[in-house]
């Protein structure tokens, strides 16, 4: 709770989105509105987020360049695939990656963030390669050359992170 407090006064003018990880099993809580304003009005879902303790969290501060303000193109996205559950929140904007072909999953927004989402899964072989980093870093130079892609995705309590442009992270342990 302590670690999203800096972030109610911060700009995040078309939503925000928690995931909470814990025990390899995820929580998730977003809204497509300013966390600020949420807080300010009492939303039960940022009170919530305030309260959420976990192994892992990601949050994300929406500012949209593709995809209207909805709450199916705010981040975290998560998703079921080969029986693992992964979480993806994404900077940056990769218009072209639409050209990239889904033939299994199905977008629930318009986002060009969750598309390269769920390309990286269906592109995913049936057995991760024991090197999945390696296999993600290829993918994404694919999809750098489209755009602007920097992007952390987690399954378990396990993160990749891709940072083309600039990333931002806290890392925070609890005290022993």
């Amino acid at each position: 709770a302590d670690a999203l407090a800096p972030f109610s006064e911060r700009e995040s003018p078309d939503g925000w989105g928690l995931a909470a990880i814990n025990a390899g099993r995820t929580a998730l809580v977003k809204e497509p509105r300013r966390f600020a304003s949420a807080l300010q009005q009492d939303s039960s879902d940022a009170a919530r987020a305030l309260r959420t303790s976990g192994e892992t969290l990601l949050f994300h501060l929406r500012e949209s360049s593709v995809g209207k303000n909805t709450i199916e193109n705010t981040h975290p996205f998560r998703r079921q695939f080969l029986k693992r559950t992964f979480l993806f929140m994404h900077n940056g904007t990769v218009p072209d990656v639409k050209k990239l072909p889904l033939s299994r999953l199905e977008r629930a927004g318009q986002t060009d963030s969750e598309h390269a989402f769920l390309w990286f899964l269906e592109a995913m072989p049936p057995a991760p390669p024991k090197n999945l980093a390696r296999w993600l870093k290829g993918e994404s130079d694919l999809i750098r050359r489209l755009g602007k892609f920097n992007f952390v995705m987690a399954e378990g309590n396990t993160l990749w992170a891709y940072a083309d442009t600039a990333m931002c992270y806290a890392e925070r342990r609890a005290s022993s």
